[in-house]
């Protein structure tokens, strides 16, 4: 079948036929397919491809690539690409990336990390995941040699996360199905962006919150979802110092630390909160969860959020800022990326800096936290965000509290029905699969009991 909607893997090409081995060895580990359960079967080999040559280093030209594949289907973008002069500021090309995930929310684009030395750009935008390298197994917990480290100029955490990108194995050959070993951030940013599709397809298959398949729990997550998941996954990567730190970022990610499905100990809680839901932050507004969580496991708390795009030029990227709070049964306040010793430690000051925030406890106190999303200086607003709970964890937020605002009171009637009204899917609490009077009765239920 000819390359477009009906053709078993490339769903455009856009730019002259012809065999490019880096092209052909990072598509292969992200996406490929040759049929067999083998070094030329990608991570999410049941996805399909997208394919263009990188764009001129103009804010235009990124942008537009960035629409032009989005229009053709393409929700996440690996890019194992990177500027031939490194430059280090926010300039035209970090502001396209950004402009384009904060105004197309189910996207996420993945970068390579430089193989360079100093973190550089168009890898320092705010929204996109940076991703560094580490060797393959048994190293796995060592870095690759030539991966960049953070920060950015203005003192952001860069890369986020890391992955395997020495001596990777993929398809190599421009006949037939050969394979080669190559290395570098391009070799490990592949697997991340396969793992960001496979994470889709969970949610967009309805396997959230069960476990399992289930048609009516399925939606279409926001790409700040998928980068709060990814980077949830991540665990530290024990042969570099420093845990966050900006080599390793957040550490190397393993999907299925994320994942919840039937009968796993390690369970999932989450919140998704688009830039255009009703119920999106601004400034001195805050949301608050509940979770159970017991102490034979870990409490991960992950808070991301597609910033809007600050102006080219600008030595100072971060335009919103929320902060993030985990409060335990006792009345223990963490703040978000406040960690000491690999986790997270009380007291602190709320980030101002960085539009990806944690809470880690290795034996959280068990009984229910308090979990709070602040809109501490929403500037340009309203502002969404995507919020990833993983351990012992159990939801025990109220349904009738629509507004997040951790009580329920007239305010959740308002923003319910103007939900319900206009048919948003959010609306749906019942999950039946439709926004109708069956959601009403659901939504009165909760709401009068007070939960």
């Amino acid at each position: 079948t000819a390359v477009g909607p009906l053709h078993r893997k490339i769903l455009a090409y856009n730019t002259s036929f012809g065999y490019e081995l880096h092209g052909n060895h990072v598509g292969g580990t992200a996406a490929g397919d040759g049929g067999a359960f083998d070094n030329t079967r990608g991570v999410a080999y049941g996805a399909r491809i997208v394919y263009h040559y990188y764009p001129s280093a103009t804010e235009t030209a990124v942008f537009g690539r960035f629409d032009l594949h989005a229009s053709q289907g393409a929700r996440v973008h690996n890019n194992s690409w990177g500027r031939i002069n490194p430059f280090t500021g926010y300039d035209g090309t970090t502001r396209a990336i950004d402009s384009f995930l904060y105004d197309q929310e189910d996207n996420l684009i993945v970068f390579a990390v430089a193989n360079a030395t100093v973190i550089s750009n168009p890898e320092n935008a705010k929204n996109c995941l940076a991703v560094g390298a580490v060797q393959l197994f048994p190293n796995e917990n060592l870095p690759y040699s030539n991966t960049s480290s953070g920060p950015t100029a203005d003192g952001r955490r860069k890369p986020e996360v890391m992955s395997p990108g020495q001596s990777v194995q993929s398809p190599g050959g421009s006949t037939g199905c050969a394979t080669t070993a190559l290395s570098g951030t391009s070799m490990a940013t592949p697997g991340i962006s396969g793992i960001g599709i496979l994470i889709r397809e969970y949610f967009t298959s309805g396997f959230h919150p069960s476990g399992q398949p289930v048609a009516t729990d399925a939606f279409t997550p926001s790409g700040t979802l998928l980068k709060a998941m990814i980077v949830n996954s991540a665990v530290d990567v024990t042969g570099i110092a420093g845990f966050p730190g900006n080599r390793e970022g957040w550490g190397r990610a393993i999907a299925d630390h994320a994942a919840y499905f039937l009968g796993d100990a390690r369970a999932l809680a989450l919140r998704d909160v688009r830039n255009t839901d009703p119920r999106a932050l601004e400034t001195g507004l805050t949301h608050e969860f509940r979770v159970s969580a017991g102490s034979d496991d870990h409490l991960k708390i992950t808070l991301s959020w597609f910033d809007r795009p600050a102006l080219a030029g600008a030595t100072y990227a971060p335009v919103n800022n929320l902060d993030l709070e985990a409060v335990s049964p006792s009345g223990v306040a963490y703040l978000g990326n406040v960690f000491a010793g690999g986790i997270s430690t009380p007291g602190g000051v709320p980030d101002p800096l960085n539009n990806l925030e944690q809470v880690l406890l290795a034996a959280p106190e068990p009984g229910e936290w308090t979990i709070r999303v602040r809109g501490s200086g929403v500037n340009e607003g309203p502002q969404g965000y995507a919020l990833v709970m993983t351990g012992e964890v159990t939801d025990q937020s109220c349904v009738g509290d629509f507004d997040y605002s951790g009580v329920t009171d007239s305010d959740d009637i308002v923003i319910f029905f103007a939900s319900w009204d206009s048919g948003d899917a959010i609306a749906d609490i019942d999950h039946s699969g439709g926004v109708d009077s069956d959601d009403v009765v659901f939504f009165f239920s909760a709401w009068d009991g007070g939960c």
